[in-house]
């Protein structure tokens, strides 16, 4: 780890989960256990909430079972007080589809609580607006991650 620490910044995502993180102890101890790694951002991720137009398969039904939310966990650390004195607030970001809160520790580390919203995602994705840009290593700029969707620029082609 230590090579490539020197080499680029290293982000872990943790998404959080029942047997897992999922209580403010279990946070400072991941916030521990990734500082001493010198780790330069940790993402607590909530599992992307769903909606009905996805299969009810075993998947969605572990998303069911083991979900944490951000916001729940969040508001246990904070109570937490020396878990909170560690943590300065920075910046809150609202995306197109998620929301998330960036926080400084005290080790100097970067600290994101996140959610995200699928049904929120599909229908900003079923407007005429663009909401990212991808592009591929065949030279097309799509507004979405499939390649074959919402062309809007193929520089292998010439068009412009």
């Amino acid at each position: 780890m230590q090579s490539l620490r020197e080499a680029l910044p290293v982000k872990l995502v943790c998404i959080v989960q029942q047997g897992g993180v999922a209580c403010a102890s279990a946070v400072r101890d991941y916030l521990a256990w990734a500082a001493a790694q010198g780790v330069d951002c940790v993402i607590f991720r909530e599992f992307s909430h769903l909606t009905a137009d996805y299969r009810r398969n075993g998947t969605a039904r572990y998303i069911d079972a083991a979900r944490v939310s951000v916001e729940d966990l969040l508001a246990d650390c904070l109570a937490q007080s020396d878990l909170a004195a560690t943590l300065q607030p920075l910046e809150r970001t609202r995306g197109y589809y998620f929301h998330n809160l960036r926080l400084r520790h005290a080790s100097g580390m970067e600290v994101v609580f996140e959610v995200s919203d699928y049904a929120r995602m599909h229908q900003k994705h079923d407007s005429e607006r663009v909401y990212k840009l991808v592009f591929f290593p065949d030279g097309k700029l799509c507004g979405d991650w499939h390649p074959q969707h919402n062309l809007l620029l193929d520089c292998a082609d010439g068009q412009q």
